[in-house]
């Protein structure tokens, strides 16, 4: 797919500034998987502990474009959905977007072995107003 700076931009990818190379686009999991099944048009953007999120993240960790992702999701200020494999809660703290070479190379939050973690599998859609 050729870059096209015109062209409509995927639902959940930043569109490019005019002095950007956003080409890394085109290579991008998250917008091939939505073309794909509209199955996965939201998923990058359902509450943190969903399962959505979930196999968000995991599809994030499998693409060839993460950490460009990531990136921009930075320097965009993106306080909503899954960007790079990495949740809001993960990118931001206490409101403000962290660095982005401080959580560039954190593991995908939905591999945790501490099932004390609210993105530990078990606790993943899990209402706690229930107890």
């Amino acid at each position: 797919m050729a870059n096209n700076k015109d062209s409509t931009p995927e639902k959940g990818v930043p569109p490019p500034t005019d002095s950007e190379d956003f080409s890394w686009r085109n290579d991008a999991l998250c917008a091939k998987k939505t073309q794909e099944s509209p199955y996965f048009l939201d998923t990058w953007f359902q509450p943190e502990e969903s399962l959505h999120s979930a196999i968000a993240t995991s599809i994030c960790f499998q693409c060839p474009v993460r950490k460009e992702c990531l990136q921009r999701a930075c320097e965009m200020k993106e306080i909503e959905g899954v960007w790079g494999g990495q949740p809001p809660s993960v990118r931001l703290k206490k409101g403000r977007v962290h660095n982005y070479l401080k959580i560039v190379d954190l593991p995908d939050p939905y591999e945790t072995t501490d099932e004390n973690s609210k993105f530990h599998i078990k606790n993943l859609g899990r209402d706690d107003s229930d107890e």
